[in-house]
């Protein structure tokens, strides 16, 4: 097959039930998130441009085993010069974590941040709803 080369990974992978820290509590996309816990499957160790002054980390994990100073990284946002907003995340890997007000209001929070909308003082607000609810509206309406 010839001389196919590997692709190399540059993070790595940890499941763990773990407490997060904001490492910067006043950004607009942490509004109204208060501190909590996170089973999730955590991709860290990432490589981040240390020079990137518009890149924001909003959520580490203390107790992965990353490099410091950003190898504990699991979510960031990051403004453009030109005005663009995004954010990525390494979260979102089990659908029980939308049960957690605070995962959810961050998610929501930078959805706004993202679309330049102000985001409340309070955050986003947004309740959880249930699998069978969401098939219930998303299903065709009976005939009758």
């Amino acid at each position: 097959m010839g001389n196919r080369r590997q692709a190399a990974w540059y993070s790595a992978i940890k499941v763990l039930d773990a407490e997060l820290s904001f490492p910067n509590p006043g950004h607009a996309a942490l509004r109204g998130v208060q501190p909590f816990r996170l089973k999730e499957e955590f991709y860290y160790n990432l490589r981040f441009n240390p020079e990137d002054r518009a890149l924001a980390p909003l959520l580490a994990v203390p107790a992965l085993p990353g490099r410091d100073p950003d190898g504990r990284w699991v979510a960031w946002a990051k403004e453009r010069p030109d005005g663009g907003r995004g954010f990525g995340t390494t979260c979102g890997h089990f659908y029980e974590n939308w049960r957690n007000d605070n995962f959810r209001k961050l998610m929501l929070n930078v959805i706004a941040w993202s679309a330049r909308v102000n985001v409340p003082t309070q955050g986003v607000e947004s309740a959880f709803v249930e699998r069978e609810e969401i098939l219930k509206a998303l299903a065709p309406a009976q005939s009758q």
